[in-house]
């Protein structure tokens, strides 16, 4: 989740509250066609953190789509992708927060027996342009929590920790 320090407050006719971590609205606004709560709340894509205010931190997507190059990605179906090519055993995908602006940069945490140029070049055979892992990192295994999750902190950190290498490099 990219930080974001920019607080919220929904225009007059909009209601909002928190379903879990989740932003939920209310509004004669909202389609009518969209999923409602007894009272009427629509719960949305977006993670948010309330404030002392009255008003939310919006902290991003809850539901692995991001935005990158302005196009909308699903990190699961870019994973799922992934994890249909010869060898890999085991694969996951996160978003990063890209250089500049609130987009992302996909980045891909693999277990397989190929090099990342090879992931790179056999994932573009089945992904937009657009969509493709601009990171790709090679593991002989991902390591889960007890649980069998996915510790995404612990991969964000090898990702962060491999740019501040290259850039110490340079």
């Amino acid at each position: 989740m990219s930080e974001n320090t920019e607080s919220w407050q929904p225009a007059g006719p909009v209601s909002w509250r928190m379903f879990g971590r989740r932003l939920a609205v209310r509004s004669d606004f909202v389609s009518s066609e969209m999923e409602r709560d007894v009272e009427g709340f629509c719960v949305t894509g977006d993670e948010v953190q309330p404030d002392r205010d009255g008003r939310f931190l919006l902290l991003g997507r809850a539901d692995g789509i991001v935005k990158v190059a302005g196009k909308r990605v699903d990190l699961k179906e870019v994973q799922n992708k992934i994890q249909t090519l010869p060898t890999v055993r085991d694969a996951v995908v996160i978003a990063l927060p890209a250089e500049k602006g609130r987009e992302s940069e996909i980045a891909a945490l693999v277990a397989c027996d190929l090099t990342e140029i090879q992931v790179k070049k056999m994932i573009l055979e089945k992904l937009e342009p657009y969509a493709m892992p601009r990171r790709v990192h090679i593991v002989p295994s991902i390591r889960r929590t007890a649980t069998g999750k996915i510790d995404y902190r612990r991969v964000e950190q090898i990702f962060l920790r491999a740019k501040e290498k290259s850039s110490q490099q340079k």
